[in-house]
Formats: C-alpha cells, sequence, structure tokens
C-alpha cells in the first residue's frame, strides 16, 4: 500500500483517484485500489523494495500532476500491525479520530528517537515503534505540536499520517 502525503487538502495538489490508479498501472503495480481522496493505494506486492516503488510512484505523479508529494509505502503486515494502537487499553472506548498512526519511510535512528521532547505538546502522547508513530490527541490534531513536519525534522525521515479508524479501514481492505 503507498499512502500519499498532502494531496486533495484543502483544495491543493489535486489528483483525482481514477488518475492516480493510472499512475500506479504505469509503474507495472496490480490490483490497484484507492481508498477515499487522500492518496490511500492499496496494490499486490510484487517483490520491489517499498523505497523503490515509493520513488517510481512519486516521480511519476511529479511528471503527470506538477506536485512533489511524499509516499511512503507500507506493507500488509505494518497495516495490522498499526491497528494494534499502544496509546488506548482494551476496556477503554476513545473516538478513533483521536488516534493516529504516522507512518514513516524508515526506521528512526534511536538516538533520535530518545531526543524527542515528550513534552512538546501537553496532554497529546506518541510512542515511536519501528517505522510508525503512534499519536494520542487531547483534544484533536488541529492545534496540537506533534506534528508529520516536527516528526520529519527531528527524526530525518519522511512520513505521512492517518487516523485509527482510515488505518483499520485500510486494513480491512487490503486482506480482501
Amino acid at each position: 500500500m503507498a499512502l500519499l502525503r498532502g494531496i486533495n487538502v484543502g483544495g491543493r495538489n489535486k489528483v483525482p483517484m481514477a488518475e492516480l490508479r493510472e499512475v500506479a498501472a504505469s509503474v507495472d503495480l496490480e490490483a490497484i485500489r484507492t481508498h477515499l481522496q487522500s492518496g490511500n493505494l492499496l496494490f499486490s506486492p510484487d517483490g520491489r523494495s517499498p523505497d523503490e516503488v515509493a520513488g517510481q510512484l512519486a516521480a511519476v505523479i511529479e511528471t503527470r500532476f506538477g506536485i512533489s508529494v511524499p509516499v511512503v509505502v507500507a506493507t500488509y503486515g505494518d497495516l495490522v500491525a498499526a491497528c494494534e494502537h499502544p496509546l488506548v487499553r482494551d476496556d477503554e472506548e476513545v473516538d478513533p479520530t483521536l488516534l493516529h498512526v504516522m507512518f514513516l519511510d524508515r526506521r528512526a535512528d534511536p538516538a533520535a528517537v530518545l531526543a524527542l521532547d515528550p513534552d512538546r505538546s501537553p496532554g497529546d502522547r506518541y510512542v515511536v515503534d519501528g517505522r510508525r508513530v503512534f499519536l494520542r490527541f487531547e483534544t484533536g490534531s488541529a492545534r496540537s505540536k506533534l506534528t508529520i513536519d516536527w516528526f520529519e525534522r527531528q527524526l530525518d525521515v519522511v512520513a505521512t499520517g492517518r487516523n485509527l479508524r482510515t488505518v483499520r479501514a485500510l486494513a480491512d481492505l487490503a486482506a480482501d
């Protein structure tokens, strides 16, 4: 699955999903599907590395649409693992829109993870786990200082995020 960041948000970086599927087919991806209008592209694995697929998609998207967007490729296993959000207890009811997962293009350097400020956004919490950052927002992501840009700068990675409801939907779709 390819997760594109920042398309079709606020009228900027418009990429119609039908055309995104065409772009994916042009780099020889198969069993292509999209979910929502926010750059969730499912396809069958074909042996290429995630970095290779991400690079090919980013290049063809820039050529076709004239926009440069980060692309992070996650496996089905990544999606399933992301559904187990560590910042919510099994016996707890939490609005899934307050729970987010950032997918990273690579593992963050452990020293960079340790250097993160745990009090950057009081009330909000995060856990960095491999190629994922799990977030729990107290009142929503709009006013939080735990932004994708901040994590990218601090961890020297490329990232994109989805709320837990979307991550679960993507895992379900990928299982089909």
